[in-house]
């Protein structure tokens, strides 16, 4: 009983102890209030105490819950911000959530992000997202309200691709990449020049300081500042304006230099010339007017002197002369020279070479020859091996000689002081040297020059004598057709071969040998070719008449072959010109009468239609109808006998019927007046009727028309009004005729209409 009271007090106080109120975080509890009435905002949770949701425990204290904050929101610990966030103290000197210097807001400011590095232009919502990509740029509202990157105002702009921000320049001399950088600079024309600095424009200058751009002048009197501005050569700026400056001639719109030289700067206008010279038009170099020359410095221009003995400073106003300035006078070089008629002329010391203009200038025995314009010896003068001298011509070999030029002109040399043919090579013929020619074809003077056997001079060339040919240099005699021995094949007449077997000329087989073996003659395979003699003409059964090969008298020509002719039917053939008969061809190899032709007694007649060509037989005529002379007619002609009639086309007699109803082809066999073949029917034809119980075929007529029967009656209308009465067709008893309509009318019929006639007449009146 005591144990049991024990342990009931036990209980008690262990029951007691768990359900003590929690005042710290982490304490051990078991109802929400045991947490939340210490700590605020708290909940027990798997027994302890902790934050409740969106609420979180600073490190370290256990004292109270902080509530979760956005970024911009106020807060006390960091923790109470998203990661990545901190709580800083802000303005007014309060704490607030915000991200760390490398995280950014979200859009909804409830977590940092990492960020994101953007291109200018791009949308941004921070300046440290341009920034991160491109320096010197910030996210600045654009002129659409929107928040893009862009360059820091004022201080940068973009480069041309739009991926970097560039310094803006401040002065002429910064450093640049593109021409915008410098176009901010107050007050001055300037560009990025290819150096990489901040430059003038091109049509600017700047001044010495380099702190401003002045515009460039091109142009006499333009208008200026400062001496840089005047950019043409030979100009500064005086008084304002660009003149120009000493020793330069002002030549609108610029300046030109003043030329103190002959033939060398190139020139513009006179004014820049030295005296007495002017400025060459198509040279445009300055050079001396006629009658001057320019002296041997070329600075200046002297009188042209034209006469010898007159007074001079320099010799190249005596060069018109090819003379020299000696003692102040115009004279000809002492040695080398001579005079004539104001001119020095050089003596010439050679033949055939110098150029000369006087006779005087030549050697002994040398005059200048009026077209080359060369010495030439005299005649009966040849030069010297030198060509220095002339010496007398040698006209035959044995005369004294002293160079063998003297004796060129009959091809000897001078060998011991007298003209002689060379030891080799050469003959002598008449006191003239020839050459040995050993070749056919070589040029020759005369026979005994041609050392090849058999061979002469013929027209100035080494040839072989008549009868004989020339082949590889030797001369072989020419043979006729199968007479005499030959060795090469030129030997031989043309078209011939010489055979090696037998020695002999014989015709090639495209030829044929003439009657007397002389030539051969082109065999002819082909009728009507050219020919000479009846061997030519290969084609069997042909022979040369009148220089053509043709076929032998009873032979024909077809596809270049000769038939014998056949003049009679059934005689054997190949071709239709071989068959004589007229009207005839070759059948199955035999002379038979051709197409549209027959055979009759030997002869072939052709086959006639009946259109009025002579005949001679009956057979050539068509069916049922013979050969015959015509009415009247001196000539026989097909025509169809008795009972028959020629069809349309005359090619057949078709019978003729003369009673209506029967069987037809053609309108001509139905014989019955005025009848026709009708659907293969002899009949009446439409504007005619048959006449009843007769065979023949009446006219139908209208009221008033002869008749013979009442069937030729006919009205437009209801004919069994009409009879035929006093052989004219009238309306029957009680009918009347209206003869424009071909009609015959009833009373009542009239009545009707003549009421009909005054209704339409009442309403035209009433309308």
């Amino acid at each position: 009983m005591a144990f049991k009271l024990v342990v009931a007090i036990l209980a008690l106080v262990v029951s007691h102890s768990s359900f003590t109120k929690a005042s710290f975080l982490e304490d051990s509890c078991g109802t929400e209030t045991d947490c939340s009435e210490d700590v605020p905002n708290s909940v027990c949770l798997e027994g302890l105490c902790q934050c409740a949701a969106n609420y979180v425990q600073d490190d370290g204290n256990v004292d109270g819950c902080f509530p979760r904050r956005l970024i911009g929101a106020p807060c006390t610990i960091k923790k109470q911000c998203p990661t990545n966030g901190d709580c800083q103290i802000g303005l007014n000197n309060r704490r607030r959530c915000q991200c760390t210097s490398e995280y950014l807001a979200n859009e909804i400011n409830t977590a940092c992000e990492e960020i994101e590095p953007l291109d200018l232009g791009a949308v941004c919502r921070d300046t440290r997202q341009c920034n991160k990509n491109v320096t010197n740029s910030e996210c600045i509202m654009n002129g659409e309200g929107n928040l893009v990157c862009q360059c820091t105002q004022d201080d940068y702009i973009p480069d041309v691709q739009n991926l970097s921000c560039l310094k803006v320049a401040s002065k002429l001399g910064d450093s640049c990449e593109i021409d915008a950088q410098c176009a901010k600079i107050p007050f001055i024309q300037s560009k990025c020049n290819e150096t990489g600095f901040c430059d003038c424009l091109d049509t600017h200058v700047a001044d010495a300081e380099n702190t401003q751009c002045y515009e460039i002048k091109y142009e006499l009197g333009a208008t200026c500042e400062i001496e840089e501005q005047c950019q043409f050569m030979g100009s500064n700026c005086t008084d304002g304006a660009c003149n120009c400056i000493d020793d330069w001639i002002p030549y609108a719109p610029k300046c030109l230099e003043k030329i103190n030289d002959i033939n060398g700067t190139q020139c513009v206008i006179d004014d820049q010339c030295p005296a007495h010279s002017a400025c060459d038009d198509v040279a445009m170099k300055c050079s001396c007017e006629e009658d001057f020359i320019a002296d041997r410095e070329n600075l200046s221009c002297l009188t042209v002197l034209n006469a010898i003995g007159e007074m001079c400073m320099e010799s190249s106003q005596c060069s018109g002369m090819n003379a020299l300035c000696e003692n102040s006078m115009c004279a000809c070089p002492s040695t080398g020279f001579v005079e004539n008629d104001n001119f020095c002329y050089k003596k010439i010391n050679d033949i055939n070479s110098s150029k000369c203009v006087i006779d005087e200038q030549c050697p002994t025995n040398s005059t200048c020859d009026n077209e080359t314009k060369n010495c030439r010896c005299e005649e009966d003068f040849v030069a010297d091996i030198l060509s220095l001298s002339c010496l007398p011509v040698v006209n035959a070999t044995g005369e004294e000689c002293s160079d063998s030029t003297q004796c060129s002109g009959i091809n000897a040399l001078c060998e011991n002081s007298m003209c002689a043919c060379p030891s080799t090579g050469f003959i002598e013929k008449d006191g003239v040297c020839y050459k040995v020619r050993n070749t056919l074809g070589d040029p020759c003077e005369v026979a005994d020059q041609c050392n090849v056997p058999q061979s002469t001079c013929k027209a100035e060339i080494c040839d072989c004598i008549e009868g004989f040919i020339g082949k590889e240099n030797n001369c072989y005699k020419l043979v006729d057709l199968n007479v005499g021995v030959c060795e090469v094949n030129e030997q031989c007449p043309t078209n011939s071969t010489c055979l090696l077997t037998t020695k002999r000329c014989q015709c090639n087989d495209d030829s044929v040998s003439s009657g007397n073996n002389k030539i051969c003659l082109a065999a002819q395979n082909t009728l009507e070719a050219e020919c000479l003699e009846e061997a030519q003409c290969k084609i069997q059964d042909s022979q040369c008449t009148g220089n053509k090969c043709i076929c032998r008298s009873g032979f024909v020509p077809e596809e270049n072959q000769c038939f014998p002719e056949r003049s009679e039917l059934g005689d054997p053939c190949e071709k239709a010109i071989q068959c004589l008969v007229q009207g005839s061809t070759c059948l199955n190899e035999k002379c038979s009468c051709g197409t549209d032709f027959l055979d009759k007694d030997k002869i072939c007649y052709k086959v006639l239609h009946l259109d009025g060509e002579i005949c001679e037989i009956d057979e050539q005529c068509p069916v049922n109808s013979n050969c015959s002379l015509s009415t009247g007619g001196l000539d026989k002609k097909c025509q169809c006998t008795s009972g028959y009639v020629s069809s349309e086309n005359k090619s057949t007699c078709l019978i003729a019927q003369d009673t209506l109803g029967m069987q037809c082809l053609e309108n001509s066999q139905c014989t019955v007046e005025n009848s026709k073949c009708l659907q293969n029917t002899c009949q009446c034809p439409p504007d005619f009727t048959q006449n009843p119980g007769a065979n023949s075929c009446l006219k139908y007529e209208v009221l008033g028309g002869q008749c013979s029967v009442d069937v030729q009656c006919k009205l437009a209308e209801k004919s069994e009004r009409v009879e035929c009465r006093e052989n004219k067709c009238q309306c029957k008893q009680g009918f009347l005729a209206e003869t424009k309509k071909n009609v015959c009318s009833s009373g009542p019929e009239i009545a009707l209409a003549a009421a009909a006639i005054l209704w339409n007449f009442l309403l035209s009146l009433l309308m």
